[in-house]
């Protein structure tokens, strides 16, 4: 054993690494979507909001996650917000 850690564990932390750099804060979702924290707060209290993960007490988005609700959102007309 050369004391170098596995070529696995590697690629698992510089996954983790990867990861998490992709995700925003609230305050930098809530920017993005040109939503208030508050708001975004809000609809995560409801559960009408993106996805999110907990880290301990943090609260993180991805940005597939804002992407994937931009789309759930999407309407055709005024009369489809009737059957969401």
């Amino acid at each position: 054993m050369t004391g170098l850690p596995r070529a696995d564990v590697v690629e698992q932390d510089l996954l983790r690494e990867l990861i998490l750099d992709r995700l925003l804060t609230p305050a930098e979702a809530a920017q993005r979507l040109n939503l208030s924290t508050s708001t975004l707060a809000k609809k995560r209290l409801n559960g009408s909001g993106p996805r999110y993960s907990k880290l301990s007490r943090s609260v993180r988005y991805s940005s597939e996650s804002l992407d994937s609700w931009i789309r759930e959102c999407e309407r055709k007309r005024t009369r489809d917000d009737a059957a969401a």
